[in-house]
């Protein structure tokens, strides 16, 4: 051995000596590594739930799709999208409630701008393998990552609702009572937008006491009013007045069509369904001739009418004669046209206004029958889970009430009747706190004759048919909301 290998050998030693010394006190991983792991989900869990429930919004959100990028930070189709995480490190739940859908397609921001209004689902969420903070959901379509909490980072894919290549990437904060919707502090404060002034042109039935219908499109920028009106040899065509807000005009589609007067309106996918008393008809927002027409014969009018995801729920108003049982509550399914009775009201109810809102349908007061029924101030929300009712009071027995959803609070605009004729009220109903309030307006109620004959929520303003049968005009009134 020459000097040189003599001082490589005594090199080598004292490095095998600290390797095999390191070997003896190296820590076992898997059990080490394990429980540092459960730590550090159980952390993780604590951020996202709060150790209960905790309810989380997307604080910023950009659409990727084949035709490019676009951020929809603070769109009205993201600032209603609400992710409730509960569970534990062991079982994760996760309630994420939409709201109004995305146009996945678009190809510029403004075209992201879709008319359907999503039902909430519950999942459940897992942990990535090995990972403290990645969770996963919907096989996937659901990825977050829990960076604290106050932050979570995500994307969100659309398997089954889209063609392929969609992707909305995310990040949630923390949603706090400040982020709620409230009503204004100075009330609703209307102000005139436009008016039609010669409904006798077409036979016009809108002050007809709740047999018009009223709707705002977010993706065409328009208001849509649905009634029933005169060719001139039939007297129950179907009226529509479109107003754009574009463009400031008017135009008006009459379509001769036999059924009763009532029309109940919603759009979906961009198409304008008027369901009334006997048939669900659909049209292009451009309208012209419907795009398909469906007879269910159910021979309602004056009935509640709601709508989310792919259904209307209906809340049964009979044209017989004298008090009527409890109004059942059907179930309108757009996609294949069938109708289906899910459950029962305690009263009957006809020209009460009704809205949905998370699953939950609510029903302002009403009548008890069609002709001089009695008032009732007694309201009812049916739970679309579990079918159970419940009942709250409003302060007046309203003649007839409109409901219209504002994020988490339910705006209803009603008449009573007092000795000096009619008076206009407004309220709020908080759907989180189950509360009704009052809200003063300034409509001009003096004369006893003018009412409001419908109410919309439509891009940040309370949109309301204000006028009465004697003037033949139509006249739009907004407030801010």
């Amino acid at each position: 051995m020459n000097t040189r290998s003599k001082y490589l050998v005594l090199l080598l030693i004292p490095l095998l000596l600290i390797s095999c010394g390191n070997d003896d006190e190296a820590p076992q991983p898997t059990d080490d590594m394990g429980e540092t792991l459960e730590e550090e989900r159980a952390m993780t869990i604590s951020n996202l739930t709060a150790d209960g429930e905790k309810l989380w919004k997307i604080s910023a959100a950009t659409l990727t799709n084949t035709n490019g990028t676009y951020d929809m930070t603070g769109r009205y189709n993201i600032e209603d999208d609400e992710f409730l995480f509960g569970g534990d490190a062991t079982s994760g739940s996760l309630r994420w409630s939409p709201g109004y859908a995305l146009n996945l397609d678009a190809s510029n921001t403004n075209d992201t701008a879709i008319d359907y209004y999503l039902s909430p689902e519950t999942y459940v969420f897992t942990f990535n393998e090995d990972s403290s903070n990645e969770l996963t959901s919907i096989d996937g379509q659901l990825v977050f990552t829990v960076l604290d909490d106050e932050t979570i980072t995500g994307t969100i894919t659309f398997a089954g609702r889209s063609a392929a290549g969609e992707l909305l990437e995310v990040t949630l904060a923390p949603k706090t009572t400040a982020d709620f919707s409230s009503p204004p502090s100075n009330g609703l404060v209307f102000e005139q937008v436009t008016l039609y002034d010669d409904l006798t042109i077409s036979g016009a039935t809108i002050f007809s006491e709740s047999a018009a219908g009223i709707i705002g499109s977010y993706s065409d920028n328009s208001l849509f009013v649905v009634c029933r009106g005169f060719d001139g040899g039939n007297n129950t065509s179907e009226l529509i007045y479109k107003y754009s807000l574009d463009g400031d005009a008017w135009s008006v589609n009459l379509y001769n069509q036999q059924q009763f007067i009532t029309k109940r309106l919603n759009i979906i996918n961009n198409e304008l369904v008027a369901f009334g008393g006997q048939i669900a008809t659909t049209y292009p927002l451009e309208l012209g001739l419907p795009n398909s027409e469906f007879q269910h014969d159910l021979a309602y009018t004056r009935f509640g009418f709601a709508v989310q995801g792919d259904f209307g729920y209906v809340v049964e108003g009979s044209t017989e004669q004298g008090p009527l049982p409890p109004s059942n509550i059907l179930k309108y399914n757009y996609l294949d046209n069938s109708i289906t009775q899910i459950g029962t009201l305690p009263k009957a109810r006809l020209y009460g206004g009704s809205e949905i809102v998370n699953d939950k349908l609510y029903v302002f007061g009403g009548r008890n029958e069609f002709i001089d029924g009695a008032l009732d101030a007694e309201s009812f929300i049916y739970d679309l889970q579990d079918n159970s009712v419940s009942s709250f009071m409003m302060p007046d027995a309203p003649r007839m009430s409109f409901a219209a959803k504002n994020g988490t609070l339910i705006y209803v605009g009603y008449t009573v009747a007092d000795q000096n004729g009619q008076s206009i009220k407004f309220g709020v109903y908080d759907t989180a706190a189950n509360t009704f309030s009052p809200i003063a307006d300034n409509l001009d109620d003096s004369s006893g004759i003018d009412v409001i004959e419908g109410i919309t929520v439509f891009n940040g303003f309370l949109y309301a048919i204000y006028g009465n049968s004697q003037e033949n005009i139509m006249r739009i009134f907004r407030a801010p909301l």
